[in-house]
């Protein structure tokens, strides 16, 4: 991610994509993150994905695992748009 973001910076012009504000916007994004995902976690509401996949990979296992444990609740509120 911080080669992208670097490169990114090469064609953008934006002047804020420099090695230290990139590693300060991932401790800032991984500090105010960690503390939400982990509440959720005691709740058994996190689930875990490679994201590394291909993109449709990634979406269609995503699907999968939404249904498989959060089924009945996204029925729900399926019936609720109806």
């Amino acid at each position: 991610m911080q080669e992208r973001l670097l490169k990114r910076a090469e064609t953008s012009g934006r002047v804020d994509d420099t090695i230290a504000i990139i590693r300060k916007r991932f401790k800032t994004f991984t500090e105010t993150t960690t503390p939400v995902i982990e509440h959720f976690r005691t709740q058994d509401k996190v689930i875990r994905n490679d994201a590394g996949k291909d993109t449709d990979a990634v979406y269609e296992q995503i699907q999968v695992m939404m249904e498989e444990k959060f089924g009945d609740v996204l029925k729900t509120s399926k019936r609720g748009r109806d």
